[in-house]
């Protein structure tokens, strides 16, 4: 039996493979490891390699790899037990059996340092994100700055390197452009990557500052900068805590950063990664159209890119939010829709923490809460700096009665993303753990802040109508049960506790309070 083999195209710049006229979006581990095994011509590359090239400078078991793998197979409809394309070499590595031809031409991970001022071909708007960390420059301390210098890069990179969704550079890549290159955008040009992160340290008095800007390569703009200031009595302490605190700002920065280039660049011009990031502006929102508006364009991004884990995830959350604001509350169908959507995502890829979190939100909505608690907290062990799954755990936890821990995990995810489109959560948690704990007076502070919020929705209202009666402001909490009301006239205290799933004498005291605001029980 002959194996029918069809030529197969790869736009590395955008990271699509083309096979047949079927196109699919590549995540960016992927489409690394696809790059060596180009680079290799053939030849077997052993999974050692593949690793070392792919995950520079981060422990990390070769399941990663065999996903990746798993996902190249899945994109190029090929079989591990009858390959056409890649083929598994017992006890040793892969090798490409079909070369594939390029639409867009990248520099080889192993020999992007020899290739400085080669041709770029530019990427499609939005197209999957990628950075490089230029080795810091120690402008005091001597040996010892050069020392803190060379560990906090290392450190950042390896931080960044963890996030499933970024495409981290090699370091030794960097490392030996930036030794003939000083400006950061001629070193991240040539390695095809779109973000380049650098800066400075200066060591005095027994202090340390660094000072660090992320820069966008392909419009030279300059999308983050920050210093930081810290005592040098603890130096392991103190790379970990900037080290890490870096890279939580760097991921939020980029996905910013892409989410106001999808809103402006026209829809027909976007990628997969494009259209997810441009939908991520619409689907925080609790109007109708807004909400349908980014259903229909991860719909899209689904069609371009079928395996793409965090797109499905994003569509199981948009059917939750969709639950909350749009669907009758409770409505069984929705939520089965968000549960499946959701298990689709964690069966794509059961590492991927916001499939994780679209899975723990769909189980807590459905009345799991115990599970879905435990998918959120293996979220957050996943990626540390998801910010999505620090706040969503902080609810989990909230309604499972555990205020304080709920308080500690909403306060990581503000250091996170201070300034998210969601960030009236940051005090409509607080509201309710301070009220629940008899600290009404911070309570009733917290729950005014979140009414102020420009993406404020009905379910702030009604946090603020309980907390303010709970307080004993009578006037003040039938006030906004009355605003409530003039929104949501159909609505009923039972409806508050479809959206807020509480455990134990938590929901008698929000459906009195509630009763005395004036929400009909």
């Amino acid at each position: 039996m002959t194996l029918t083999v069809e030529p197969f195209f790869v736009d590395s710049a955008a990271r699509h493979i083309d096979v047949g006229g079927r196109l699919t979006h590549l995540s960016p581990k992927a489409m690394a490891v696809l790059t060596v095994l180009c680079d290799a011509q053939g030849a077997v590359v052993t999974r050692d390699d593949l690793l070392a090239s792919v995950w520079p400078d981060v422990h990390v078991g070769e399941e990663v790899l065999t996903q990746a793998i798993a996902e190249l197979r899945r994109a190029l409809g090929d079989k591990a037990r009858t390959p056409r394309y890649i083929e598994t070499i017992a006890k040793s590595g892969y090798r490409l059996i079909v070369l594939p031809q390029m639409r867009a031409r990248r520099a080889s991970m192993a020999a992007s340092a020899r290739t400085v001022g080669a041709e770029q071909t530019e990427p499609t708007p939005c197209s999957s994100p990628s950075v490089v960390v230029v080795p810091f420059e120690p402008l005091t301390g001597g040996p010892q700055g050069e020392l803190l210098a060379n560990g906090l890069s290392r450190d950042l990179a390896t931080s960044l390197a963890r996030t499933r969704w970024l495409f981290v550079s090699a370091r030794a890549s960097a490392a030996a452009l930036s030794a003939t290159h000083t400006e950061p955008l001629e070193i991240a040009q040539p390695l095809g990557v779109r973000y380049a992160v650098w800066g400075s340290i200066i060591v005095s008095d027994g202090r340390l500052r660094v000072m660090v800007s992320l820069c966008d390569s392909q419009t030279r703009s300059l999308v983050w900068a920050e210093r930081y200031d810290r005592s040098m009595q603890d130096l392991f302490g103190l790379l970990d805590d900037v080290g890490q605190e870096i890279a939580l700002r760097v991921e939020t920065e980029i996905e910013r950063h892409l989410r106001n280039l999808a809103r402006t660049s026209p829809i027909e011009a976007l990628d997969a990664w494009g259209l997810f990031h441009r939908a991520a502006s619409s689907r925080y929102a609790a109007r109708a159209d807004a909400i349908e508006d980014a259903g229909q364009m991860l719909r899209q991004a689904s069609r371009l890119a079928p395996h793409s884990a965090r797109i499905r995830a994003a569509s199981a959350s948009l059917e939750i939010r969709r639950q909350m604001f749009l669907a009758p509350r409770g409505n069984q169908d929705a939520l089965g829709r968000a549960c499946e959507m959701a298990h689709e995502a964690v069966s794509l890829d059961a590492h991927e923490p916001e499939a994780q979190v679209a899975l723990g939100r769909a189980l807590g909505m459905a009345g799991q809460g115990v599970e879905g608690l435990q998918w959120l907290e293996e979220a957050v062990r996943t990626n540390p700096s998801s910010f999505s799954a620090r706040n969503f755990l902080a609810w989990s936890l909230l309604f499972d009665n555990q205020g304080e821990a709920a308080i500690e995990q909403m306060t990581f995810a503000e250091r996170i993303s201070p300034m998210d489109p969601i960030s009236y959560n940051f005090h409509t948690l607080r509201a309710q753990a301070l009220a629940l704990d008899g600290d009404m007076d911070a309570a009733l502070h917290h729950s005014e802040r979140a009414t102020l919020h420009p993406n404020a929705n009905d379910q702030i209202t009604a946090i603020a109508a309980w907390c303010a009666a709970a307080a004993g402001q009578g006037h003040l909490a039938r006030r906004h049960a009355q605003r409530l009301l003039r929104s949501r006239p159909d609505f009923v205290s039972n409806d508050f506790f479809a959206w807020f799933r509480f455990e134990g004498t938590a929901n008698e005291t929000i459906r009195r309070a509630l009763s005395d605001a004036g929400v009909p029980t």
